[in-house]
């Protein structure tokens, strides 16, 4: 692991790692759908005003862009209906 003690790696890029790995929502695993933090019983959206690493962090919030494909299929299946009648 040499690029971890190269002279570009900061103390502020690894407390921001740090913060991302604990805050983040795990997707799969035992404690899927909670953040390292919610599993040790902190709760993040009172401490932090979200539950969200990147409005935290102050991003603007995201909006839900993706489409999964079972609801694309159903939106397209319909406006072909649509075009057909």
């Amino acid at each position: 692991m040499d690029h971890v003690g190269n002279k570009q790696t900061t103390q502020g890029f690894f407390d921001l790692f740090a913060f991302f790995h604990n805050v983040r929502v795990l997707r799969v695993g035992p404690k899927a759908g909670t953040s390292h933090l919610a599993a040790v019983g902190v709760d993040v959206q009172s401490l932090f005003g979200s539950n969200d690493p990147y409005i935290i962090l102050g991003f603007p919030p995201t909006f839900k862009t993706v489409m999964s494909i079972r609801d694309y299929k159903k939106v397209s299946s319909q406006l072909q209906g649509q075009l057909a009648a």
